[in-house]
């Protein structure tokens, strides 16, 4: 794996008709390969430009612009080769040329760009700067390293392009290598930079168009109205950072969790802890839903209202098992006929408004995990949930509930991973300790007008 570190490209323009979608060629996707975590270890030679003195720090590189380009960011311990603490660079590639370009900028105002080329497992570019009011010229190579760890990074200067002296050598050894989390992570904090510019277009990519943002205090924000609040410097945050996000890989469906710390225009500080749903559309990551609650609030259970204390016979952790028939439509999830079994948990978020579920189930066709919402529609009168499955398939249901509160019945809507709808029907008994419970499942192939049995399964509680 090879990269060019220590500066970035400048743009390309790609020519393409109107109306089509320009595709990754193939030297944009090696760039992609570039991509990850790397430490940095090496040092610098006595020069005009400054004494000798070691190199340590981190390099961590992403995608961008739906992969056209690549972005890196530098954290040194003392000084970069360059004298600079930290770094920002942008690499990108001209098919029409057959070279990358990049541009470097450091924190002591050094800016640097050029194009390079990449020969077998070479890398090489020429250069020149003036650096304290003199030109230099710069030449280097990064060579990978035979076992794939990484490369080696050597940079030489000269005064008049003629007589080279050796300025800096590195090793970069990748720690984490790029992937989907990674990538995921990218888009995450492109978003959050978008929104406090008030850039609408670039959110609008990013958010699928069913997206819903699920706030605190139990507002519901439907894309269209998200995106008018950013574009309104009256409501958009004037500040945002997101910490610690932890992606959880199913297929093209991932779970992201994390905190978002974000001012508000009056400069009120808000640190809420969220939870995400996204999935991989035409190769790209696209967020379906958000779900904030604040870091401080714990939810009290006799602050609950009447409708969600009822729910609170689920809250706790699970495990169930049961046996299920051959789909009776194609296209569901959970695979062929057989038994399974698994483990679900559930606990009250959003200041006690929605009840959380996330489930672990272990099926015919492997292992299969969702997380979903359950809250109370008081203009209806009865309880909403939507929850998203990791084979990307979604399921919107409304639910009632007996006057003794023991028996549950539902209807919902399955959107396949394919698309297809299909009406689905339950019913979940639980028993008078609470411990309990009891669920019958089927699905309609024609629309609802006739029903055929799914599955049946029972659940015990082992934790409150």
């Amino acid at each position: 794996m090879l990269v060019l570190l220590f500066w970035t490209v400048s743009g390309v323009v790609l020519a393409q008709a109107a109306g089509e979608r320009p595709e990754l060629t193939a030297g944009h996707k090696k760039m992609l390969d570039w991509c990850g975590q790397y430490t940095i270890t090496g040092k610098t030679f006595t020069s005009p430009l400054g004494p000798a003195h070691p190199v340590k720090g981190t390099w961590i590189a992403g995608p961008i612009l739906n992969g056209f380009a690549i972005e890196g960011s530098y954290s040194f311990e003392g000084k970069g080769p360059n004298g600079e603490t930290q770094g920002r660079e942008i690499i990108s590639y001209d098919p029409e040329t057959d070279k990358y370009h990049y541009i470097f900028w450091g924190d002591t105002g050094y800016v640097d760009q050029a194009p390079f080329t990449r020969q077998g497992a070479v890398v090489s570019w020429q250069t020149t700067s003036v650096m304290n009011g003199k030109k230099y010229h710069f030449r280097g190579t990064e060579t990978d390293l035979p076992d794939g760890a990484g490369f080696v990074r050597r940079e030489d200067y000269s005064t008049d392009g003629q007589t080279w002296q050796p300025l800096h050598e590195s090793r970069f050894t990748i720690v984490t290598p790029a992937g989907d989390e990674q990538a995921l992570i990218r888009v995450q904090q492109e978003w959050s930079r978008a929104e406090v510019a008030g850039d609408v277009r670039t959110v609008d990519r990013i958010l699928a168009d069913e997206y819903v943002l699920t706030l605190s205090d139990g507002t519901l924000l439907p894309k269209a109205a998200y995106l008018r609040d950013i574009q309104s410097e009256d409501t958009r945050s004037i500040a945002m950072s997101v910490e610690g996000t932890k992606v959880q890989l199913y297929g093209d469906i991932a779970l992201a969790k994390g905190i978002v710390k974000w001012t508000e225009p009056g400069g009120k500080k808000h640190e809420d802890l969220f939870s995400e749903v996204w999935q991989k559309r035409d190769g790209r990551w696209q967020c379906l839903a958000t779900h904030e609650s604040e870091v401080e609030q714990t939810v009290d259970s006799a602050k609950l209202s009447d409708e969600m204390k009822k729910l609170a016979v689920f809250a706790g952790e699970w495990t169930y098992e049961g046996e299920q028939t051959a789909p009776p439509v194609p296209g569901l999830p959970y695979g062929g006929a057989g038994r399974f079994h698994g483990t679900s948990t559930c606990r009250f978020v959003l200041g006690g408004r929605f009840l959380e579920q996330r489930i672990e189930d272990h099926n015919p066709s492997g292992t299969t995990t969702s997380v979903g919402l359950e809250g109370y529609d008081p203009r209806a009168e009865n309880y909403v949930s939507i929850a998203f499955v990791s084979d990307g398939s979604r399921d919107i249901s409304t639910e009632t509930v007996s006057a003794d509160g023991c028996t549950w019945t539902s209807q919902s809507t399955m959107t396949t991973s394919t698309g297809q709808t299909v009406p689905v029907r339950s019913v979940t008994t639980i028993s008078p300790d609470g411990m309990r419970q009891t669920s019958t499942t089927e699905v309609s192939p024609d629309g609802g007008k006739t029903w055929k049995h799914w599955y049946k399964d029972e659940s015990h509680k082992v934790k409150e």
